[in-house]
């Protein structure tokens, strides 16, 4: 082959009816209308013409030999074929026959040449046996002695090539005649094997490599064999993905903040990115701070903020005043909040200022640069806090409030630092003044000021500008003292005997006073009577006497008991002398005592008071003699023995003043007691002693403290002779005697009795027995039975068994159960509600009505209505009540019921109407009354 460049051209034959004969690389025999031609134009420029078969694969290395030149797999020839039969119309090289010219009958054979044959899909036979095939087209396999060739998959098959026997993967494939490869898989030789990206999940079944797998184990799908992603994972079988990255589709990725360092290797993203380009960490795709980054991929912090982890952090003095600005903080703050400036987090002047966040300067002081400077006239006292400089200092040391930088006064002051007012003077305000007395005798000298000025001018002594004394001098500039006054010091003071009565007059001072306050008369500062007044500035005399002149004299009835203290007399005296209280000089008393100085009351009196009283029980008989009161009396009028005021027994006596012991009691030794016979049934009043008690307890009637015998029931007062008997006993004289009647309770005499006992009565002449069952009677008319018998109502005089008893032999016996009425065991006359009367011949007795289906009906004859709802009735005021025991469901009719009343008399119903106040009550109005029951209704129960 020429060693230059070769250009051709590809053209198609036209004719090519089918999709198979425009693929050149369709597995079909070879036809003439199938051969493509080719121009091959070599570097001479000669076209020569080249055949190429239809074979596939891609084209290989071109080879040479004398013959001619051909592509291996393309076959292009350039030199007819020299060995080999006749026929041959194409050669696989020089002696071996490729195509045959008759190709409708003829099959290259095994020598080179062409043998006719009918083996269909045989590509050779042996030569000269068209019968024997010895090579097969591609998909077919030679079968037994070469007699047919069978389809690729059979191992063996029948008359068709295609209709297997048996086939080529017995593990594989479907069962004969298919033989079919599973799904996903492609026969290659003899074996069935999984396509690309496909395993044998089991013997007939191709399933999916895991996803990191290009192609993988043909019967292990995690078992790699080629890699998806051959550039990162680790190499097959594992085929992973490398640490912090993952499969995803065929490739794998960084996970988020992670990037490819380099190709199995993932390393983290710049803290900047959130993710990053896969292949350069610094590249963002997303930012890490979202809010004050600019946009990826750069990802930067704004100017004087730096990434802290993933947040952009302001530089220390700086904020962020917008998302991507920083500014710098307030000049306060070392640093502050990263969103406000104003806020700090830590001061500047970290001596000085407030906490964070405010750190402000303390007051009176101003932030200059980064350091708080205190205001002019201010310096620190203590860290946080300014106070004014010393008043001397226009300015002072930051630190010392006393070291002058400048003075206040520079006309009279000391230089700085000490700025000193001269002797004598005073900064006030910014200004050296003078000391009150003083003045500016030179600049830098002060000098006192005339003795009556308290303040003068500042350059003259003499001339005042405030007197020393304001209060009583004449005023500046002369400042004279008033009259009797003379300036003492600097203060005008009034002579002895004197004080000021206003601010420039002297008056004398109160007489109680040597002397006295300057500014007080009454103020003493030395006492007139220096012996009984108290200390000055009082000088009062003491309590209970009067100054009199120059001396102090008790009031009358008090005396000195000590030289600054009075006391009273004696009682008895009205004065006395000033020294001794008991000396009088006048009595208290004068009526009944003795004259002074002794002043003594009666005996039996005393002083009480100012006046002598009478002791108790005693009254003054004449002015100077007392007697005993009268004996009635515990104590008595003063003057009057006879007069009580309080009598002599407080419980009994009756009245104020009189003192009488109470009717039918006497006074005894002080104390009212009772006569005989009589007890105090009151405080005030006496009662008769109990009938069997000649005498009693002075506090009760019954018990005695003498007494007659039985069988009397009353004594005589102070006696035993009987008064009154007991039951069974008359009285005879002074005697009691038995009772002889018989059944006699009480005899008024001998043969009259005055009570008879119980179910007797006096005939005249003895106790006669009342009628049967009757407990008291008026002669044969009994008027009140015996228990449990009951006045008869059809004959009044006689006794009788309450409803539901009968008479049995005189004993009420109860009725049977079922009745209400009876007169005998046997025989009932009316039956309780659910009964009902039956006559049995030899007995009526109350029949239980049948509760399932029957009520006995509230009448006399006890009838039984077809019902099973049970009723009661009830009157009141002429209304019958009716109350069923269960919801009827249904209302009654209102005219069908029959009334009986009294002696089983019928009632008019044609005016009354059965009302319902509900299914279960019902009424009806009548105008019977309590005097007409019994009442009996007959009810009709047809339902409406």
């Amino acid at each position: 082959m020429p060693t230059g460049g070769i250009a051709y051209f590809l053209l198609l034959i036209l004719g090519a009816t089918t999709a198979e004969e425009l693929n050149p690389f369709a597995r079909t025999s070879l036809r003439s209308s199938e051969i493509h031609s080719k121009l091959l134009i070599d570097d001479s420029g000669a076209v020569n013409q080249l055949v190429k078969n239809n074979e596939t694969g891609p084209e290989k290395d071109q080879n040479t030999t004398e013959e001619g030149s051909w592509w291996e797999n393309e076959r292009y020839l350039t030199a007819a074929c020299t060995g080999g039969a006749s026929g041959c119309q194409t050669c696989k090289d020089a002696t071996t026959c490729e195509t045959c010219t008759n190709s409708a009958t003829d099959i290259p054979d095994d020598a080179g040449g062409c043998t006719a044959s009918t083996i269909e899909h045989c590509s050779m036979v042996a030569s000269g046996d068209g019968d024997t095939c010895v090579a097969c087209i591609d998909g077919f396999t030679v079968h037994g002695s070469g007699a047919s060739c069978c389809d690729d998959k059979c191992s063996t098959c029948g008359t068709s090539s295609s209709d297997c026997t048996a086939c080529i993967d017995g593990t594989h494939m479907s069962a004969a005649p298919d033989c079919e490869c599973p799904e996903h898989s492609t026969l290659t030789g003899s074996d069935c094997v999984p396509d690309n990206g496909y395993y044998f999940s089991d013997a007939t079944t191709c399933a999916e490599c895991d996803p990191k797998c290009d192609t993988c184990d043909t019967s292990d799908g995690t078992s790699c064999t080629a890699c998806t992603d051959t550039t990162h994972t680790s190499a097959a079988p594992d085929c992973e993905c490398p640490d912090h990255s993952t499969l995803t589709g065929s490739v794998c990725v960084p996970d988020d903040g992670y990037y490819f360092s380099d190709a199995t290797t993932c390393a983290e993203c710049d803290p900047k990115c959130d993710t990053c380009d896969t292949s350069d960490g610094t590249v963002c795709t997303a930012c890490t701070d979202t809010t004050h980054t600019s946009a990826a991929p750069d990802c930067e912090c704004p100017d004087h903020s730096t990434l802290t982890g993933s947040v952009c952090v302001p530089d220390t003095g700086y904020y962020f005043s917008d998302a991507t600005t920083c500014a710098e903080c307030d000049p306060k703050c070392d640093t502050c909040d990263t969103s406000d400036g104003t806020v700090c987090t830590a001061c500047t002047d970290t001596t000085h200022t407030s906490a964070a966040p405010d750190c402000e300067c303390p007051d009176h002081s101003t932030l200059t640069g980064s350091v708080c400077v205190p205001d002019d006239g201010y310096y620190f006292s203590d860290a946080t806090t300014c106070a004014e400089c010393d008043p001397k200092c226009d300015t002072c040391d930051t630190s010392d409030g006393t070291v002058c930088t400048a003075c206040t006064d520079t006309t009279h002051m000391s230089a700085a630092p000490d700025c000193e007012c001269p002797e004598h003077s005073t900064l006030t305000g910014s200004v050296c003044v003078p000391d009150n007395g003083y003045y500016f005798s030179d600049a830098t000298t002060c000098a006192e000021c005339d003795p009556k000025c308290d303040t003068c001018d500042t350059s003259d002594g003499t001339s005042c500008t405030a007197c020393t004394d304001t209060t009583h001098t004449s005023a500046a500039p002369d400042c004279e003292c008033p009259d009797h006054s003379a300036l003492t010091g600097s203060v005008c003071v009034p002579d002895n005997g004197y004080y000021f009565s206003d601010a420039t007059t002297c008056a004398e001072c109160d007489p109680k006073c040597d002397t006295c306050d300057t500014s007080d008369g009454t103020s003493c500062t030395a006492c007139t009577d220096t012996t009984h007044t108290s200390a000055a500035p009082d000088c009062e005399c003491p309590e209970h006497s009067t100054l009199t002149g120059s001396d102090c004299v008790p009031d009358n009835g008090y005396y000195f008991s000590d030289a600054t203290t009075c006391a009273e007399c004696d009682p008895k005296c009205d004065t006395c002398d000033t020294s001794d209280g008991t000396v009088c000089t006048a009595c208290a008393d004068t009526t009944h005592m003795s004259a002074a100085p002794d002043c003594e009351c009666p005996d039996h009196s005393t002083l009480t008071g100012s006046v002598c009283v009478p002791d108790n029980g005693y009254y003054f008989s004449d002015a100077t003699t007392c007697a005993e009161c009268d004996p009635k009396c515990e104590t008595c009028d003063i003057t009057d023995g006879t007069f009580c005021t309080i009598c002599i027994d407080k419980t009994h006596m009756l009245g104020i003043t009189d003192c009488e012991c109470p009717e039918h009691s006497g006074l005894f030794n002080g104390i009212c007691i009772p006569d005989d016979g009589y007890f105090f049934d009151s405080n005030t009043s006496c009662a008769e002693c109990e009938p069997q008690c000649a005498t009693c307890s002075t506090t009760s009637g019954s018990t005695c403290t003498l007494s007659c015998s039985s069988p009397c029931s009353e004594c005589q007062k102070g006696s035993t002779n009987c008064r009154a008997c007991l039951d069974g006993f008359y009285l005879s004289g002074d005697y009691c005697l038995q009772c002889t009647i018989p059944n006699c309770e009480v005899c008024q005499s001998a043969d009259i009795c005055k009570f008879c006992s119980t179910s007797y009565y006096w005939n005249g002449t003895n106790c006669a027995p009342c009628g049967q069952n009757c407990l008291f009677c008026n002669n044969m008319q009994c008027i009140s039975c015996q228990n449990p018998f009951i006045m008869s109502h059809t004959n009044p005089e006689n006794c009788e068994c309450p409803q539901g008893f009968y008479n049995n032999n005189q004993i009420c016996t109860a009725c049977p159960e079922s009745c209400t009425e009876c007169t005998s065991s046997i025989n009932c006359t009316s039956c309780k509600n659910q009964f009902y009367l039956h006559d049995y011949g030899y007995s009526v007795n109350c029949t239980s009505c049948d509760q399932s289906t029957y009520l006995c009906g509230n009448h006399l004859e006890r009838t039984c209505n077809k019902t099973s709802v049970g009723f009661e009735l009830d009157f009141h005021e002429g209304k019958i009540m009716i109350n069923f025991a269960a919801n009827l469901g249904r209302i009654l009719q209102k005219n069908n019921f029959i009334i009986k009343y009294g002696d089983n008399k019928t009632y008019n119903t044609s005016s009354s109407t059965l009302e319902s106040i509900d299914s279960m009550h019902y009424y009806i109005q009548t105008t019977l009354s309590d005097c007409d029951l019994p009442i009996k209704v007959d009810l009709r129960f047809n339902f409406v």
